[in-house]
């Protein structure tokens, strides 16, 4: 049997405890905002990610709902049983509850999450009125990967051994996930992956793109891939250049809170929002 270091060899570190997060869907802000975030998470993490960026957002007076992905923050064997159009289901129920009563909604969405916003992008033009995508796993840095499809019949679960390799020591206190999970779910992910690809061009929203230049999983290309393919006429490009993959809870999280509540203000207009320093 062929051995996952192997497949997947990468420089360990030990992992930490995991934090003691809740992982359940959330809602925070007023009832009655007339703008709204929706958070998607990364695949095998959950709500508890975008914990931090919620409370920032809501603190701001903005509706936010955090939803929690078919398969995600329960427990592993559970992204067994779904597939990536599971994942988006979870994500366009979040927008139909989130642009009632003619709310905008901006979509943020985090390394997987951000392939499902540009779907909803696509499929829900008149409901969505920006869209931030985080880290967007488009181009992996280790193309083994690409693998998966073959290498799930004879492996089929995946044990994470060492941390993700953040640049804030203290980052892994703000998320949780899986620290195993079946490969065929990486699979579902990678057909997301292609099918996100095809609906780039339909995806007409105000955009945020942002990337960690120290990622070590996502090559810093898939936002610049992003950008350039998009039919957005209002788009932006930002790097970070002292994040890893984490961008929304490593170590420039406050200045990413900021650079995304600056992208709500100016996609709703209506409004004058406080744009004041970062907490």
């Amino acid at each position: 049997m062929v051995s996952m270091s192997r497949i997947f060899r990468v420089r360990r570190r030990a992992l930490p405890p995991q934090p003691d997060l809740d992982r359940a869907p959330f809602i925070l802000g007023p009832a009655d905002a007339p703008v709204g975030c929706l958070l998607i998470h990364g695949f095998s993490g959950s709500p508890a990610e975008m914990q931090w960026l919620g409370r920032y957002l809501a603190g701001k007076g903005v509706r936010v709902e955090a939803v929690r992905l078919a398969g995600h923050g329960t427990q592993p064997e559970d992204l067994t049983y779904v597939t990536w159009r599971d994942w988006l289901h979870s994500a366009a129920e979040g927008l139909q509850r989130l642009s009632h009563d003619r709310r905008k909604v901006v979509v943020i969405g985090f390394s997987m999450g951000s392939l499902l916003a540009m779907h909803l992008c696509a499929a829900y033009p008149d409901l969505v009125t920006g869209v931030a995508a985080i880290s967007p796993p488009i181009f992996f840095r280790d193309r083994r990967i690409h693998l998966i499809p073959v290498v799930r019949h004879l492996i089929h679960w995946h044990r994470v051994r060492s941390a993700s390799a953040n640049i804030d020591p203290e980052a892994h206190t703000r998320y949780i996930s899986y620290r195993r999970y079946p490969l065929v779910a990486v699979d579902h992910l990678l057909d997301l992956m292609r099918a996100t690809r095809k609906v780039l061009p339909n995806v007409r929203t105000p955009a945020l793109i942002m990337h960690g230049m120290r990622d070590s999983v996502i090559h810093p290309k898939s936002a610049r891939y992003l950008y350039k393919r998009i039919g957005s006429e209002t788009k932006e490009l930002v790097w970070w250049f002292n994040s890893g993959h984490g961008v929304v809870f490593d170590a420039e999280r406050q200045a990413v809170w900021h650079k995304l509540w600056q992208f709500v203000c100016r996609v709703d207009a209506s409004r004058n929002y406080t744009t004041s320093t970062p907490d």
